[in-house]
């Protein structure tokens, strides 16, 4: 007995905006009203459901319209909106222009007149647009991009909220469930198992539908996940049973097996649009992926790609489309009919055609997400990921990979890399060719960091800032742009930065690294014992070495080294760098290094010192070799035994530090050209100022110093020195210790003070040199008084004038007498 059996706006029944109502049709031709208050200038959403939503019994509703207090309808349904929502659920939108209580009137569409059919529980669903969570159905003609990469993936129809106009709020519904043999189909779901046309070779494949299995069923949950992330629309689970159904439906049926491995309905095409059956005979876990995902996309709106006249037949392949045919074909390899390894996910041009259809998704995967790749497993993907710190993650061992990130004009800017995993292709059961680059990361997809495992691997960048971490083995790192930090690890690793500002850690082995452009900054790595050549390229770079023999170079490279080649554009174009060479015997080159000789080695006269920049140099222990450039260089030799060439340039040299003579810890210094400022080291070192006016300090051991060309000043410490002015008015001073001075061709000035020592002057000029013995222990007041401390002696077999200067000091001058003296020039 109908309890309202004319219905009206007097009714007792009503809902809230954001809550359901739940109701019964007892007899044919039943009507209910159901009021609602709503607000003026908001739009709402009716939704009225029954057996397709698990939301009732009731098979066909049908909302007639929303009438106001004086029973009058301001909004009819209509074609458009009856069976609007998922299979034949009704629906309507509406804005009121005035506030109060509006009625909801409802009742079965009646499709069996007058036998007691069209009856059952209902719910009335009432939300505001923007809120509802109600699933949609409603199929519209999917528009055209002018992509045909996109366009020749789209059948006709889709599932798409756009076909509610103004009203939609951009994001699908759609519910999805997995027929049991409890379910009920509305109609027969003829499959032509010859594919003729033959009637008599259509079956029903309702008739033996299954449940399909747990392995499958979570497959289509992943897939329906996964669209979620990358396109506006969401998907609700619902039961499958006699009481209702979603809109898409997952079987099994035997009938197939032998036929087909999976076939769907377009959306559209029936009653049973976006049903899916699937045979699930083949044992591969890759194959009941690939076919559950094959037949999900059509069941969304995806077509085949090669029944397409548009598509472009290079992209025909399942590396871009788990659409791409009917049959098994590939991009890479013509003739392809099998693979041993199937796509585990939607290919990229499926994505940005689930994207045409319901939207795009701007929030996919933008979180920091870490891409795990297992050695011991196989992987057939694409990676969509539009934002966050991404990372590429391989763990396991036993393999060598290269992983490139760079992007690839030919792969549509994306690019397929290689984690490890091999897929063999077939054409007619004959082996056609094999691909290890099979996981595929879109263009749109930006990988920051790539942490390797143990393999001999190659990792090349993309222009973020990307973190390459090597791992162990004999690896390959490169940057490109961006401020990258590229870690070799264990293994004798080649790395190279880019046009960033690097960082670049070699680690343990025998390392090659080289900074590119930018302010980079390379050390060798931490308990490093390998002899690496650490080479800074262009830019201001910091660069140090480890406990090994290494070679740094602060500027370029001319040469073919361990995978280096031709670093810079010019030999001259190094920067300002600082370079530190840590233990062991090492080479440091502030400018460039130009292997003339083409043997990968460092060898004499190949350091190109043409850089103008003002370099730091300091070799640390050892007995190294620094070489500066034409700038204004500050070099130090460290602890060993080390040679120092400072080239042109105003420079600072420094020798070292706790240097012992008797160890033999003695340095080799040459200023070059420019105005060089020395200090030798505590050892027993050779001075060459080069040309300049150079101001050069002597160590506290047996120094040989020549000040070279140009004005010098040179104070030779304590020690035996050897010490030559060179050309050029020098000053030469005797210091503790019995030094042998020359002055060389010049103006000299020869400075002796109390407690030089014993003295010898070898080429004392009268007419050019100067005497100066001011601050000796013996006050001189003119020529008078130092000829009566001098006398005519042979020393060393050298004839010449003795001084005694007092306190036990002496000054010899080779050649002269103590007549001599009333002629020379003094300073007294």
């Amino acid at each position: 007995m109908d309890d309202e059996p004319t219905g009206g706006v007097t009714t007792a029944r009503s809902v809230e905006v954001g809550s359901s109502y739940v109701g019964f049709f007892e007899v044919d031709d039943d009507i209910d009203y159901i009021a609602v208050e709503l607000v003026a200038g908001v739009t709402y959403q009716f939704d009225l459901e029954g057996s397709a939503t698990s939301s009732g019994t009731l098979q066909d509703p049908l909302l007639l319209g929303i009438f106001n207090g004086s029973n009058s309808l301001v909004s009819a349904a209509s074609g458009s909106i009856d069976d609007g929502g998922v299979g034949l659920n009704s629906r309507i939108i509406f804005t009121p222009t005035v506030s109060g209580t509006y009625f909801v009137s409802a009742r079965s569409f009646a499709n069996n007149p007058g036998e007691g059919t069209d009856v059952g529980r209902y719910t009335l669903f009432v939300d505001t647009v923007e809120d509802s969570t109600r699933p949609d159905s409603n199929t519209s003609v999917i528009d055209s991009t002018g992509n045909p990469l996109i366009d020749g993936l789209t059948a006709t129809f889709g599932y798409n909220d756009t076909s509610f106009g103004s009203a939609s709020d951009g994001i699908t519904q759609l519910s999805f469930s997995f027929a049991q043999a409890s379910s009920v189909f509305p109609s027969s779901f003829n499959f032509d198992r010859a594919d003729d046309d033959e009637p008599t070779d259509l079956i029903d494949l309702t008739d033996t539908a299954v449940a399909a299995s747990s392995g499958a069923a979570a497959i289509l949950r992943a897939g329906v996940e996964a669209i979620s992330s990358f396109a506006n629309v969401v998907f609700t689970e619902v039961d499958d049973d006699a009481n209702g159904f979603g809109v898409i439906r997952l079987s099994r049926s035997t009938a197939i097996e032998g036929v087909a491995a999976g076939v769907a309905r377009l959306p559209g095409d029936s009653t049973n649009s976006s049903d899916i059956f699937i045979s699930e005979a083949s044992s591969s876990a890759s194959f009941r992926n690939f076919v559950v995902l094959h037949e999900l996309g059509h069941a969304l709106g995806l077509r085949h790609a090669d029944e397409s006249d548009i598509f472009p037949a290079e992209f025909v392949g399942l590396e871009f489309s788990v659409l791409a045919s009917t049959n098994i074909r590939s991009t890479f390899f013509a003739g392809t009919t099998a693979v041993d390894f199937h796509p585990t996910t939607f290919g990229y041009l499926d994505i940005l055609a689930f994207r045409a259809i319901f939207g795009e998704n701007d929030t996919a995967n933008t979180e920091d997400n870490t891409y795990v790749f297992d050695l011991n497993e196989r992987y057939f993907e694409t990676i969509f990921d539009l934002g966050g710190t991404d990372t590429i993650q391989i763990i396991g061992s036993g393999q060598s990979l290269t992983i490139d990130l760079s992007a690839d004009a030919e792969a549509l800017n994306g690019r397929f890399i290689d984690v490890g995993t091999t897929v063999n292709y077939f054409g007619s059961g004959s082996f056609i060719g094999s691909r290890t680059e099979t996981v595929f990361i879109s263009p749109e997809t930006v990988i920051e960091n790539i942490l390797l495992s143990d393999g001999d691997d190659t990792a090349i960048a993309n222009d973020a800032e990307n973190l390459l971490d090597g791992g162990d083995g004999n690896d390959t790192l490169r940057a490109l742009a961006g401020n990258d930090r590229l870690f070799g690890r264990d293994g004798n690793d080649v790395l190279r930065g880019g046009t960033g500002a690097d960082f670049i850690s070699g680690g343990l082995g025998n390392d090659t690294a080289s900074g590119g452009a930018g302010d980079d900054q390379i050390f060798a790595g931490p308990g490093d014992l390998g002899d690496d050549i650490l080479v800074g390229g262009a830019g201001n770079d910091l660069i140090g070495g480890g406990a090994g023999n290494d070679l740094i170079i602060g500027g370029g490279l001319r040469a073919t080294i361990n995978g280096l080649e031709d670093i810079s554009s010019t030999l001259s174009d190094g920067g300002s760098d600082i370079l530190f060479g840590g233990s062991g015997d090492d080479v440091l080159i502030t400018g460039s290094f130009d292997d003339t000789n083409g043997n990968g080695s460092f060898d004499a006269g190949e350091a190109d010192q043409s850089s103008a920049d003002a370099n730091i140099a300091y070799a640390g222990s050892g007995n190294d070799q620094v070489f500066g450039a034409a700038g204004a260089d500050e070099l130090g030799g460290g602890t060993g035994d080390d040679t120092i060439d400072a080239g042109a340039g105003n420079d600072t040299i420094y020798g070292g530090r706790n240097d012992d003579a008797d160890a033999g810890t003695n340095d080799s210094i040459s200023g070059g050209d420019g105005d060089d400022l020395i200090f030798a080291s505590g050892g027993a070192d050779s001075i060459d100022g080069g040309a300049g006016n150079d101001v050069i300090f002597g160590g506290s051991q047996d120094d040989t110093i020549n000040g070279g060309a140009g004005n010098d000043e040179i104070f030779n410490s304590a020690g035996d020195d050897l010490v030559s002015g060179g050309s050029g008015d020098d000053t030469l001073r005797g210091n503790a210790g019995n030094d042998i001075l020359t002055g060389d061709s010049g103006n000299d000035l020869f400075f002796f003070r109390a407690g030089d020592g014993n003295d010898h002057v070898t080429d004392f000029s009268v007419t050019d040199d100067t005497l100066e013995l001011s601050l000796t222990t013996t006050d001189f007041t003119d020529a008078a008084s130092v000829q009566a401390a001098a006398s005519n002696a042979i020393i060393d077999s050298q004839s010449g004038v003795l001084i005694d200067t007092g306190g036990g000091d002496t000054v010899f001058l080779v050649g002269l007498t103590v007549n001599d003296l009333a002629a020379a020039t003094l300073i007294l």
